[in-house]
């Protein structure tokens, strides 16, 4: 990058930072898919002070149309190396999450639903921003619950963001972190913002779990729903930690097996709402024998009763 053209004032962007409230949460329902929905922004080239606005970061990026979008992002870090024809300060093309796309220059806003795995703390971190990004949290400053893909809530309040800083010939990548307690078995709407201005860029994205895991292959933690604003019920307002119930079964096999673990939603009378997830377990029948007298000359067997397994599948 050139230097002279990133001196700034830090207070604009860097460490602004709004705390959502943990106590909202989402239950959207329907046809979803693994992993971050990405859509793409074009950004004019060398635009210097733009992806230093909140305006634009929060949600004036969405007022241009979408150039093209992807599904199923499951890592959100990136870099993009420097190149002769990047070192330029030129328009160059490339690929960002398998998309073509003008990697000198573009803004990209990830979408998705964190699933909390467990109730407690969670730290999240932006680093490696090069040159922008802008990190949104919750129901209402992500995104609205049950309407991913709808137009960002032009609001400023922003869970954290991190910026590029530039001030001599070393330069030193932004970073920053934001904690909030989050109820298991609940989704969470977050979104990311990343704006490249020219040239080389790079993001990163983490999130520690309350066990201390840092969690940057978000499989198992983050799906995109497809929109739903009639969705009843989709806002949980009074969310309480996840309890977990086992049923058993018996099967013919000599292992103990996990074949099934969902998730209900259980409502109250005081209007809080608990997630029970259900985990069905087969164990191997034990079997008994029992002999009964008779006049022949041979062992037979007489009967032998269906296992449950087979009496619950027939």
């Amino acid at each position: 990058k050139l230097v002279w053209a990133y001196i700034f004032n830090i207070v604009l962007l860097s460490n602004y930072v709004y705390a959502a409230s943990s106590q909202v949460a989402c239950i959207p329902k329907g046809t979803s898919s693994t992993g971050f929905t990405v859509r793409f922004f074009p950004y004019q080239l060398k635009d210097y002070t733009t992806d230093r606005k909140i305006e634009y970061m929060s949600y004036g990026y969405a007022n241009n149309e979408p150039i093209g979008s992807v599904k199923g992002i499951t890592t959100v870090d990136f870099t993009i190396s420097s190149t002769a024809a990047l070192a330029s300060g030129l328009v160059v093309w490339g690929d960002i999450y398998g998309f073509r796309t003008t990697i000198s220059n573009f803004t990209a806003e990830l979408t998705g639903y964190f699933l909390a795995p467990e109730s407690g703390n969670y730290s999240i971190s932006l680093n490696n921003v090069d040159d922008s990004a802008l990190f949104q949290f919750g129901q209402a400053v992500a995104f609205n619950c049950c309407a991913q893909l709808a137009t960002p809530p032009a609001t400023s309040n922003v869970s954290l963001s991190a910026i590029i800083v530039k001030g001599g010939i070393n330069p030193l990548n932004g970073a920053n972190n934001y904690t909030t307690y989050l109820y298991s078995g609940f989704y969470y709407p977050l979104r990311i913002v990343y704006t490249n201005v020219v040239t080389i860029g790079s993001l990163g994205f983490s999130v520690t779990l309350p066990n201390g895991d840092v969690i940057r292959d978000f499989s198992d933690y983050v799906d995109s729903f497809e929109a739903n604003p009639s969705q009843e019920n989709c806002v949980v307002s009074n969310p309480i930690s996840e309890i977990t119930s086992t049923s058993y079964r018996g099967w013919t096999g000599s292992t103990t097996l996990t074949y099934s673990t969902t998730t209900t939603y259980i409502t109250g009378s005081d209007s809080n709402v608990t997630p029970e997830k259900i985990v069905e377990v087969e164990t191997p029948n034990v079997f008994s024998t029992s002999y009964t007298g008779w006049t022949g000359s041979s062992t037979c067997l007489l009967y032998t009763s269906p296992s449950p397994r087979d009496t619950e599948r027939s």
